[in-house]
């Protein structure tokens, strides 16, 4: 019996299903990337993995120029044959040891991005719900991306308290109410925020769309919604 592919390739196969069903409208409905479509996200990866230049425009704001170029370069090529590239899989280099296992999470969050998006209400075949437990290699890689993202975004928090994120088994938990977000496992939680492991990625990187519970002190929720926590 043959070995299944490696997580990342899985990973993007779904994600390349999912955006192959869609119709030209769902396409190109808004997704939870404010002001991109899917041609946009499919762009946005498409040099994110293979244009490593470009792509420090992402964090480095003096590059994002060049970054929007590369960006619609790659989106003038058409949906075909963005969709072939992406289909291809990521480069060799980014299949490597936590290298891939960051791009399984990227790629898990585009997908919702434009799932959770106005595709989900557009004229088009039905999206099926998912929320990243559907695979437990995926799951297991996405609970380190709510270790990598939840620090990052929790971090100015105004108000002090502990902040759990659960599946009701795992858990992250950190110390906010300062510059860093640190790490409190075991800590007392002040607010949990609970749900599976894909929506819990989705509340620590900001979107929207998510479907966790939020318990516990209400003036540290306030402060947590009322944060500028998108990545």
């Amino acid at each position: 019996m043959s070995a299944s592919p490696p997580t990342v390739l899985r990973q993007r196969a779904a994600l390349c299903d999912m955006l192959d069903a869609l119709s030209d409208e769902q396409w190109h409905a808004e997704t939870l990337c404010e002001g991109w479509d899917a041609g946009d996200i499919v762009a946005h990866l498409l040099v994110r993995e293979r244009e490593p230049i470009p792509a420090i425009g992402i964090l480095f704001p003096p590059l994002s120029g060049l970054l929007d170029r590369r960006m619609a370069a790659r989106k003038a090529q058409g949906r075909e044959r963005m969709m072939a590239a992406l289909r291809g899989g990521p480069p060799p280099w980014m299949r490597l040891p936590v290298v891939r296992d960051v791009q399984v999470g990227e790629d898990w969050i585009h997908a919702a991005d434009v799932a959770r998006g106005g595709a989900a209400t557009a004229d088009g075949p039905a999206i099926a719900p998912f929320d990243g437990t559907e695979d437990a290699d995926v799951a297991r890689q996405l609970w380190q991306a709510v270790g990598r993202f939840a620090p990052m975004t929790l971090r100015g928090v105004e108000v002090s308290g502990v902040v759990d994120l659960t599946d009701g088994t795992t858990h992250r938990t950190y110390r906010v109410g300062g510059p860093v977000a640190r790490s409190a496992s075991g800590a007392e939680p002040d607010l949990t925020v609970r749900g599976p492991v894909g929506e819990l990625v989705l509340f620590a990187t900001g979107r929207p769309r998510c479907e966790v519970t939020v318990e516990g002190d209400e003036a540290l929720r306030e402060s947590i919604e009322g944060a500028s926590r998108s990545v």
